[in-house]
């Protein structure tokens, strides 16, 4: 585990929240100015998904619900 990771492990979670936000602050203004991040995608800052990517997740999450919805039918 990485000294970054491992000092992140040891904050309070809501001081993990923060040190996210911080880490992620350049890419997420970055995105949000220029428009590169989807609408419906939050922040990078704000995802909580470990190493996934948050729309493939999504994405992946949605046809999962959708399939059990269909069985319940």
């Amino acid at each position: 585990m990485s000294a970054l990771r491992s000092y992140y492990y040891k904050l309070l979670p809501g001081l993990r929240l923060l040190g996210r936000k911080i880490y992620y602050f350049p890419i997420d203004f970055y995105e949000g100015v220029t428009g590169k991040r989807s609408k419906n995608e939050p922040k990078k800052g704000d995802i909580y998904v470990g190493s996934s990517d948050f729309i493939s997740h999504g994405i992946r999450q949605m046809k999962v619900l959708q399939k059990s919805n269909k069985n319940k039918k």
